[in-house]
């Protein structure tokens, strides 16, 4: 399977949760393919029509997709993606978490010190010490040619739902 193939299959396994946009540009990067789900919860605690308590959760999946990773590539991807969970994500007075996944789909070859660094990444960005909520980074990088799958530690929160998805 190629890699425009991939992101179709993904597309399409994801279409009931997501809304997608192929080629967008956010900041400097151009994402191959780009999906958005923003959620609104709310609780009632005296009846079904008061809510006491609501709060907005959104997750945001970027898909970039390169022929072979190399270390430079990895390192102003990361800083462009760490740019967007400081300044693009839009905080509303319900905001509480914001997941931003970066799932790079690499087709030939991928370092190992890479793969290392991925594993190892770590960003969580806060708003007004936790009043506004916070933004997650979460990064996930498959490779086509010998069917590696690595992530970082912050994806072991979804890992049952998207492993399934991703590595099928």
């Amino acid at each position: 399977m190629n890699s425009q193939e991939y992101i179709k299959y993904i597309e399409d396994k994801l279409s009931p949760c997501f809304i997608f946009e192929k080629n967008r540009s956010v900041f400097k990067f151009q994402y191959d393919l780009y999906g958005e789900n923003k959620a609104t919860i709310g609780r009632t605690l005296i009846t079904q029509v008061d809510v006491i308590d609501k709060y907005e959760v959104n997750e945001y999946l970027f898909f970039k997709v390169y022929e072979s990773m190399s270390l430079d590539d990895l390192n102003s991807l990361l800083i462009d993606f760490k740019e967007i969970a400081c300044f693009g994500i839009e905080i509303k007075e319900y905001h509480k978490l914001s997941t931003l996944s970066l799932i790079l789909i690499i087709d030939k070859y991928i370092d190992d010190y890479c793969l290392k660094i991925i594993e190892k990444f770590k960003y969580k960005k806060l708003y007004n010490f936790y009043w506004r909520g916070y933004c997650e980074l979460r990064i996930i990088a498959i490779c086509l040619y010998n069917n590696t799958f690595t992530h970082n530690k912050s994806f072991k929160t979804t890992q049952k739902s998207f492993t399934k998805i991703l590595t099928s």
